[in-house]
């Protein structure tokens, strides 16, 4: 076992602490994991008149934050929407989350906009018809001089984009 792990696990046997390790780390999330997060409001899309709407939790639905333009599919963290639709995302607080990135112009990721607490809201612009994958790793974010875990999860959201 390397010499960091001991400081974490201390003396425990070999199997004890590659089995700790894998649950501290599946608690973590991963891309199947949705983040979750505090309701959320969402403004009023193209498609609609009335004024903003509360959403309920903004990351049921991997951070997507629920609206008329985008459907959620059965499978993690997968969505699909039409060109011209922007899909708001929302990340975990208590991570210090990296700027999400697209695999594809398909979809651009603007108007990104950090919260103090690590929440992380963010637009994705259907710029194109066609499939992208948006991801962002966070790292967990611990108080100024307290024991912090070398922690990581990764987001991904997985778009498709049909013609309008």
């Amino acid at each position: 076992m390397p010499r960091s792990d001991r400081r974490v696990f201390g003396n425990l046997p070999p199997v004890l602490a590659v089995s700790a390790m894998a649950a501290l780390l599946a608690a973590c999330g991963s891309s199947g994991v949705p983040p979750t997060g505090s309701p959320t409001t969402s403004p009023p899309t193209s498609s609609s008149t009335s004024g903003p709407t509360t959403t309920g939790p903004a990351a049921p639905p991997c951070g997507v934050v629920v609206s008329p333009d985008v459907m959620i599919a059965a499978q993690p963290c997968t969505v699909a929407t039409h060109v011209g639709v922007t899909i708001r995302i929302v990340l975990d607080p208590g991570f210090r989350w990296e700027t999400p990135t697209s695999d594809s112009s398909i979809v651009e990721v603007v108007n990104v906009e950090r919260q103090s607490s690590g929440r992380l809201d963010a637009d994705l612009r259907a710029a194109g018809v066609g499939q992208a994958t948006v991801s962002a790793t966070g790292l967990a974010l611990c108080p100024p001089g307290q024991p912090c875990p070398a922690l990581a999860r990764l987001w991904a959201l997985h778009v498709t984009v049909g013609a309008t």
